[in-house]
C-alpha cells in the first residue's frame, strides 16, 4: 500500500485542469501552469526548495519568487488543509475497524494487561512517510487529531494513537522531537479526558454493553495511573514488575 501523501498527491495532479486564457479577462489571473501546480503539491513535504527546483528543473530563483507569491502561498495553504482532513478522516476509519476487528479486547480484567494487547495492528502502512511531511502540516494534522480524541467516544482509542505515534517515530533521526510533542500533547489530554468523559462512559449504561464500559473504567485507571509518571516506559516497567 503506497503511503497517503504520495496517493493523495498523485490523485490531485490527475485531476488538475491546466486553465485557459481563453474567456479570461486581461490582467485577471489565469491560474497555476501543470509544474507550478505540481510544485505547489510538494510543499507538503519537509523539503528544501533546492531539492524542489532540482526534481523539476526549475530555476531555484524562479522557485523562491513563487513560494513568496500570495496566491502560491494560499494554494499550498489549501491543500494543506484538504489533505489535513483526509488524513484525520482515514487514521478515524482505521481506528474504527481495529475496533471491530478487537473487540474482544473488551473482555480483559487485568488493567495492566492493555497496554499488552496488540494496539501497534492498526493498519499504520499509510502513514509510513509521515516524518518527511512538511511541520506546518504535521501541527495542523496533529491539532486535528487531538480535537477528534477529546471527543467522548473517540477518546478511547488514546492508546492506540500514542503507540500508532511512537511507532511512526522509531527509528529515525531528526523529527523525533516532533513526535514527543504530539505524544505529551495526547498524554495531556489523558489526564484530561480521565475527569471530564472516560470514567462516566464507563458508568453509562447506555449504547455500551457491560464489558465494553468495563474496558473503558479500565483505561480510564490505567491513563490516571500514567499522567502521574515521567514516562511511558517508567509506567510500563512498573506494570511487568507488578
Amino acid at each position: 500500500m503506497n503511503p497517503l501523501l504520495s496517493e493523495f498527491i498523485k490523485k490531485k495532479e490527475k485531476q488538475y485542469v491546466i486553465p485557459q486564457r481563453k474567456g479570461t479577462a486581461k490582467g485577471e489571473p489565469i491560474g497555476f501552469s501543470k509544474a507550478k501546480y505540481e510544485v505547489c503539491l510538494r510543499f507538503l513535504y519537509r523539503i528544501k526548495l533546492k531539492e524542489i527546483a532540482s526534481i523539476f528543473n526549475i530555476s531555484y530563483g524562479v522557485l523562491r519568487r513563487w513560494a513568496i507569491e500570495e496566491d502560491f502561498k494560499q494554494a499550498v495553504q489549501q491543500v494543506r488543509d484538504e489533505f489535513g482532513e483526509h488524513f484525520v478522516n482515514i487514521l478515524k476509519q482505521k481506528l474504527e475497524i481495529w475496533h471491530q476487528d478487537n473487540h474482544n479486547i473488551y473482555s480483559l480484567s487485568p488493567r495492566r494487561d492493555i497496554f499488552f494487547i496488540p494496539y501497534q495492528h492498526i493498519d499504520s502502512a499509510v502513514f509510513s512517510d509521515y516524518q518527511d511531511y512538511d511541520p506546518l502540516l504535521r501541527e495542523m494534522i496533529e491539532n486535528k487529531i487531538i480535537t477528534l480524541l477529546n471527543q467522548p467516544l473517540m477518546s478511547r482509542f488514546i492508546l492506540v494513537v500514542i503507540n500508532l505515534f511512537k511507532t511512526l517515530g522509531r527509528g529515525k533521526k531528526g523529527p523525533e522531537i516532533g513526535f514527543e510533542k504530539i505524544i505529551g500533547e495526547l498524554r495531556n489530554l489523558a489526564g484530561c479526558l480521565i475527569t471530564k468523559g472516560l470514567k462516566n462512559i464507563a458508568a453509562a449504561s447506555d449504547h455500551h454493553d457491560h464489558d465494553e464500559r468495563q474496558y473503558i473504567g479500565h483505561v480510564a485507571e490505567v491513563l490516571e495511573d500514567w499522567v502521574v509518571h515521567k514516562t511511558f516506559s517508567e509506567w510500563k516497567n512498573e506494570q511487568k514488575v507488578t
